[in-house]
């Protein structure tokens, strides 16, 4: 009998032998391309019905590009009138300075972006009016208030102006008459006289011109139509004149081009039905042709450092782990497949399936719509009734949920990714063989370049992918390692952090069951898909990946039986223990923080999420006590509530140098699981978040005071050195790391345009920020500033954590409006300063030292795996996958390059390299800064080492990396 190895082998080979792959491929990634631009074109043509083209990137560069000419032209306009011509121009130049030149401009030219090929010129000229009143408004609120705030920054008007905005809202059905009256009253005591409000059509008009005849990128057309008209009884038809405006044929030309050029750098990247060319170099490898371009490195800092990198002898070991990766032979698991495909068809939620059915949609009950009617026809208005009706808010209440979980965006994405990914694995099953390329970010890190399939995506994406090449189970030492996965991946009842043996037991105790799933996937899933279960979501995490595990389980099974060796496909995984943390404990010598997270032999494997879970709970526990009525309040919510998930993002990301501000995001959404009632009452929400997030961070103390000092270390020498305008450069296992995040001078042009704050800056940034729902543009301004005006008392009161979003909530909440969050769009007019921003490089530098570290040791793992004979890997950071039968290999492999790397003096390297371009007198000043320090000082000038952690130890802890 011929060896399964050799006949998968040749299968292989058979299979690269047919030129109709090549093909297939080649068609695969012309689709790739076609498949990004409909998505961009579909984004264009929803921008377009929204009156919203501007905001699309060839016209948001084309107004970067325009703004200055406009802005020369404006100021000439304006010096030209100064100077006595043009006298009665004057009121409009009151106007355009009040608003700012910039903004004029801007204004301006969104407008035109926007609408120029849809409106008519007086329309467009009309729309321009508006957004110019609508600026000047709120512009001259935030004067009133600004010019209201006394000298210790409080505030000594009241809520006039927003009094006045809700007044006039109130006033519902009033008389035009006595409407206008009251806005004319407005106007004045805000400062805009109704000379002012005449000339806005005028100044419309003129930005227009000048912006038509600076740009030379805008032609005007004249359309003649035959009108209808009726005289007397008697039907005529007269000619009409219409005016647009056009884009030249140069600007039409430029941002097709640009369209098509953003259409193409944004493609879809598949993946492939051949092996990827091999990286030779920084710039050519992975797909075949060119029509799918990829770069070795995403998104370098600047590219003359890498040149250099690649010309040492080193760089050839970060060639060789990338192409050993994207070597790496996969295909479908068709079972796991055809189950998924299964339930997703009959819209049942497994694993990590969106909920793919919407809820039966709520109407309102019969009472309600007698209880409403009753109120109008005692003269009660409709929206006094919503306000006062118990039943009506207990109904919304329940209803309102309904109707944001099916109209959830995010939810229906999934759905589709879903859907997409299960279409694809179809696919590419039928191809038997399938390949992925792969690139690095500038940290070293290694991705899946595939943005639909891939093995670093969620645990469907695991369940359905195996390894192509067969390899023998033949051993006891794979037969246990099998069972234990199939114990991790279960994961419930702490089954997954008990040691071997138990995990061991677990899987023989379980075979039956798992007998029954391999024999009805179908009939058994109430029982297989509760892997890992959430008991929040209600769903099992890891579903996918343990009835993979369940299959290949039942095969072995049989084969042993049978007498036969059972060839393997199913991919065997281990992950660290808190990779951060793990090389900061390595990296400082830190004894007990190598101890949590398994540096350290331990007849049990330690779990540093489970260790704060359960330290975060004593202190929970002690606080039922408390005599303050919220502190015993929050402890009773959180009193059996804090287990491993809910403090594992906050402990996973400390070692990157997480904020107390990040820790309460990446908490709130458990926290308004447990309150749902407060999820729209913010300020109390949040009282409990900070509750967590402080009793987290307590319980953290011991188990990061390593990481805690490295981070401290890093970040003093990287704000020292971006004050000094040094780059922070080191190379670790032949990559080099280059750390230059720029500062940048800003012209900020703020305005009220379309119900969102625009500002331009220097590059495309998301901010959070509300989208609110409002009735018009005047109420988004009247909440913009009674946010600001919110801000200041805030801060004059000495409230803490009080930011603009909170701000912007409070004053919605004032004026009764409903917001949603969204992002705050922003463009650039001028050049980067070519300084470092300091901030950004102090906070950068944890991350990016660790991210440098854990890629390190992943290349030099996957090189030395290729070494011994391996050729089919699995990985994601800190997991790694390899064939069955190489478990053990993987165990040592991993153990002695991490050890072989940590015996380098990592933080000396470092800090070496960085001195290297340092002046004297510079390093004097870096030398004290560290000796001033009230922690790093006792270290005397010098690099952190606080314990005496053995690193051989590392060798004997079977629980370093584990399933």
């Amino acid at each position: 009998m011929k060896n399964p190895t050799t006949q998968v082998c040749n299968a292989v080979a058979l299979a690269l032998a047919d030129i109709g792959r090549y093909e297939r491929q080649e068609q695969r990634e012309q689709q790739g391309i076609v498949d990004g631009e409909t998505r961009y074109k579909r984004a264009m043509a929803k921008a377009e019905e929204a009156g919203r083209a501007g905001a699309m990137p060839p016209e948001v560069a084309m107004t970067k590009r325009l703004v200055q000419p406009v802005v020369i032209a404006l100021e000439d306009w304006v010096k030209d009138v100064e100077s006595g011509h043009a006298r009665q121009f004057a009121t409009h130049i009151l106007m355009i300075k009040a608003l700012g030149i910039y903004s004029c401009a801007y204004l301006a030219l969104t407008i035109m972006m926007n609408d120029v090929t849809r409106l008519q010129t007086s329309t467009m000229c009309h729309k321009l009016a508006n957004a110019l009143r609508l600026e000047m408004e709120a512009r001259a609120i935030k004067a009133k208030f600004e010019s209201t705030i006394d000298e210790d920054g409080k505030s000594k008007a009241g809520l006039w102006g927003w009094l006045a905005q809700e007044k006039l809202r109130q006033m519902g059905n009033a008389p035009p008459s006595a409407k206008k009256r009251f806005l004319a009253d407005w106007h004045l005591k805000a400062g805009l006289t109704e000379e002012f409000q005449e000339k806005q059509l005028g100044v419309a008009r003129l930005l227009i011109d000048l912006v038509v005849d600076s740009t030379e990128m805008f032609e005007r057309r004249d359309e003649n139509e035959m009108v209808q008209v009726s005289k007397n009884g008697e039907i005529t038809y007269k000619p009409l004149v219409r005016s647009y405006l056009d884009y030249t044929d140069e600007l039409e030309q430029m941002l097709k081009e640009g369209h098509e050029t953003m259409a193409r750098l944004r493609p879809m990247y598949p993946a492939m039905v051949v092996p990827p060319t091999p990286w030779t170099d920084p710039y050519t490898g992975g797909y075949l042709t060119p029509h799918l371009k990829l770069e070795l490195i995403k998104r370098p800092h600047k590219t003359a450092y890498i040149r250099q990198m690649a010309e040492r002898e080193e760089f050839g070991s970060v060639l060789a782990a990338v192409n050993g990766l994207q070597n790496t032979a996969w295909r479908i698991n068709t079972r796991v497949a055809e189950v998924a495909t299964l339930f997703f068809k009959d819209g049942v939620r497994i694993g990590t399936f969106p909920d793919l059915r919407d809820k039966p949609a709520p109407t309102m009950p019969q009472s309600l719509h007698d209880e409403k009617a009753a109120a109008r026809a005692n003269g009660v208005k409709v929206a006094d009734w919503k306000k006062g009706s118990d039943a009506y808010k207990a109904w919304c209440k329940k209803a309102i949920p309904v109707y944001e979980h099916n109209d959830s965006l995010e939810r229906k994405n999934n759905i589709k990714k879903t859907a997409d990914t299960l279409v694809e694995a179809r696919n590419l099953a039928e191809e038997g063989i399938v390949w992925f390329p792969w690139n690095l970010d500038n940290r070293g890190r290694m991705y899946n370049a595939s943005n639909s399939l891939s093995d670093q995506g969620d645990d469907l994406n695991k369940g359905i992918l195996e390894f192509a090449q067969g390899e023998p189970v033949d051993n006891a030492d794979a037969e246990e390692d099998l069972a234990v996965q199939v114990a991790t991946a279960w994961s419930n009842d702490g089954v997954e952090k008990g040691t071997f043996e138990e995990r061991l037991a677990w899987t023989y105790e379980n075979s039956d069951k798992i007998l029954a799933v391999d024999a009805d996937p179908v009939g058994t899933v109430d029982w297989w898909s509760s892997a890992d279960w959430d008991k929040t979501e209600k769903i099992g995490n890891t579903a996918w990946t343990f009835l993979a595990a369940c299959f290949e389980w039942a095969a072995f099974l049989r084969a042993k039986t049978e007498g036969r060796t059972h060839v393997s496909h199913f991919v065997y995984r281990v992950d660290g223990s808190c990779n951060g943390l793990q090389h900061y404990g390595a990296a400082l010598r830190c004894r007990t923080t190598g101890a949590a997270v398994n540096l350290v032999p331990g007849e049990r494997p330690a779990d540093v999420y489970r260790e704060v879970a359960a330290k975060t709970q004593l202190l929970v526990t002690k606080d039922l006590l408390s005599t303050d009525e919220f502190t015993a309040r929050a402890a009773r919510t959180f009193n059996d509530n804090v287990g491993r998930s809910f403090v594992k993002r906050p402990v996973m990301t400390t070692p990157y140098a997480v904020t107390s501000r990040g820790i309460d995001s990446q908490i709130r959404e458990d926290v308004e699981k447990l309150l749902p009632e407060l999820k729209k009452k913010a300020k109390e929400l949040m009282k409990f978040v900070v509750y967590a997030r402080t009793h987290i961070q307590a319980a953290l103390a011991d188990a990061v005071q390593g990481a805690r000092l490295g981070m401290d270390f890093l970040q003093l020498v990287a704000r020292f050195a971006a004050d000094e305008q040094v780059p922070v450069k080191w190379s670790i296992e032949g990559f080099t790391v280059l750390q230059a995040y720029q500062r940048t001078e800003l012209k900020q042009v703020r305005t009220f345009l379309h119900g969102k704050t625009k500002v331009l800056k220097l590059k495309k940034e998301k901010t959070t920020s509300l989208e609110i729902d409002c009735d018009n543009d005047e109420q988004l301004a009247q909440v913009e500033q009674l946010a600001e005006m919110l801000l200041l008392q805030a801060k004059a009161d000495g409230k803490k954590n009080y930011g603009l979003r909170k701000s912007q909530q409070d004053a919605m909440k004032a004026l009764k409006l409903e917001g949603k969050h969204s992002t705050r769009e922003t463009i650039s007019i001028q050049r980067p300063t070519g300084k470092l921003d300091v901030r950004r490089q102090a906070a950068g530098i944890g991350p990016n030292f660790i991210h440098a570290a854990d890629a390190a040791h992943a290349r030099n793992t996957i090189v030395s795996l290729l070494k011994h004979g391996v050729t089919a890997f699995s990985f994601v950071h800190d997991s790694y996958g390899v064939p069955l039968r190489h478990a053990r290999l993987l165990d040592r492999v991993l153990r002695e390059e991490f050890v072989k790397l940590h015996k380098k003096p990592l933080l000396q390297m470092f800090f070496d390299e960085v001195k290297e371009v340092m002046t004297d007198e510079q390093l004097a000043g870096l030398d004290a800064a560290l000796k001033a320090h009230p922690t790093l000082g006792k270290f005397n000038g010098g690099v952190p080492i606080i314990g005496d952690l053995d690193l051989d130890d590392v060798m004997n802890s079977k629980y370093f990396f584990a399933p």
